[in-house]
């Protein structure tokens, strides 16, 4: 009901030729996502899965884990506290309430909700990429993990925008090895990108031309060990509200 509502506001807006324009290239791009289906990988042996993996068996086991998930709304169903083990001590944080939140706050100001080295572990994913300053929120992470603590990130190199209009960053392996810095306190274990796409250009400009040819990737995780406090001059006091006039999309 949707698609044919959509279809007739493009007749009544754009007219018969804009209509069939678009009507040819979904018939194109489904033929193109038929035809890489030989190309498409396990995503069981994908490195950015196969380090969930690993990072929550060593997670469990620590003595007794203090874990904080920073976007912990179960938004997309996945509830990441059930993969720990019953001597964990969990915090579901985010900025709105909502099914699997403990406390509501905003991650730019993480301080603010919780004491100096609360945590030994610090955790988010599809996070990242909606921080309108992930380098402060990094920062703010630090304050909170305790000494020889983890931070694990996972976010998208490359992904259509959405939630918007709160999607400003892609993140590759050269971001994290800036974010997680002696700068900032901490050390880059290990970062692994998975899930490969490539980038298809739908406008005949020549800087595009061999695009399709690269591998390009949807996902990136990073794991990184606090090994100090971050730089005193890396400070950013501005608050969110001052940058930011729209509120974060609810839906």
């Amino acid at each position: 009901m949707a698609t044919a509502r959509r279809a007739i506001d493009v007749l009544r807006h754009d007219g018969v030729a804009e209509f069939f324009r678009r009507a040819r290239r979904r018939i194109l791009l489904d033929v193109v996502e038929m035809l890489k289906r030989p190309l498409n990988v396990d995503s069981d042996r994908d490195p950015y899965h196969m380090m969930f993996g690993a990072f929550f068996d060593e997670v469990n086991a620590m003595p007794a884990p203090r874990f904080l998930e920073l976007g912990a709304r179960a938004r997309s169903g996945n509830v990441y506290r059930t993969r720990l083990k019953s001597h964990a001590s969990y915090v579901g944080f985010d900025l709105l309430p909502g099914r699997n939140v403990d406390i509501i706050g905003d991650a730019h100001e993480l301080s603010r909700s919780f004491a100096a080295e609360s945590f030994d572990v610090v955790f988010s994913v599809s996070l990242f990429e909606h921080l309108a300053m992930p380098w402060k929120v990094v920062v703010e992470i630090n304050r909170v993990l305790r000494p020889g603590g983890l931070v694990f990130v996972a976010t998208h190199p490359a992904l259509p925008p959405h939630e918007l209009p709160w999607d400003f960053w892609r993140f590759n392996r050269a971001a994290f090895n800036s974010l997680f810095c002696r700068a900032t306190g901490f050390s880059l274990l290990r970062c692994e990108e998975g899930l490969p796409c490539v980038i298809l250009p739908l406008a005949s400009d020549a800087a595009l031309a061999g695009t399709a040819r690269h591998r390009a990737f949807v996902a990136i995780a990073a794991l990184a060990k606090k090994i100090g406090p971050a730089d005193p001059r890396l400070a950013w006091p501005v608050p969110i509200a001052d940058i930011l006039e729209a509120p974060y999309p609810a839906d």
